[in-house]
């Protein structure tokens, strides 16, 4: 993607990068102050200095690539700098706007990206139970329904928090561990 490619698009509120792509250009998107969400494709191995300076609303940073970026540091085109969650799960999945990735060998829901209010989880991943990460749907604030399946083992900390519209949960059998402040 080339320098200044995307830069100043400020009613952006998604970007995926697909896996075709290998390289980010200085501040191509640089000025998105509306960008939410940023999914990097598998094949991304450089962003340039300032590539997503000033992207000040956004929430979720999901990175396929075998980069590593942490949440509120200013490398990588400050990709992560504003970032609420960060996810970098090069071997993740995304299944109806769930977001799948193995974390210390568990099978674990790690985010959702999706549009709906009203959410059924999946009954399985990979025809096997799994978790709900730690922040999984944080500040989603327009979710106002969630029912857990009987599948799901564990409810990770700050799960559902800043779910402001949330008023239903409905959580399955299987669940043993709930996080703090879930």
């Amino acid at each position: 993607i080339h320098k200044h490619a995307f830069n100043n698009c400020e009613s952006l509120l998604s970007v995926t990068i697909p896996n075709s792509v290998t390289s980010i250009g200085l501040d191509a998107f640089a000025n998105c102050k509306a960008l939410e969400l940023i999914t990097i494709g598998n094949n991304v191995k450089d962003i340039d200095d300032r590539a997503f300076t000033n992207c000040t609303n956004l929430k979720t940073v999901i990175n396929f690539s075998e980069l590593t970026f942490t949440k509120g540091a200013s490398g990588y085109g400050n990709i992560a700098l504003n970032a609420n969650i960060v996810i970098n799960a090069p071997n993740a999945s995304i299944l109806d706007g769930y977001v799948f990735c193995t974390i210390s060998g568990k099978n674990t829901l790690c985010r959702y990206i999706g549009d709906k209010t009203e959410l059924v989880l999946p009954e399985t991943y990979n025809n096997q139970s799994y978790e709900i990460g730690s922040s999984a749907f944080e500040d989603l604030p327009e979710i106002v329904s969630v029912v857990i399946p009987n599948s799901v083992f564990q409810i990770g900390a700050n799960a559902f928090k800043d779910c402001s519209a949330l008023t239903s949960v409905c959580i399955g059998n299987g669940v043993t561990t709930i996080g703090d402040n879930a």
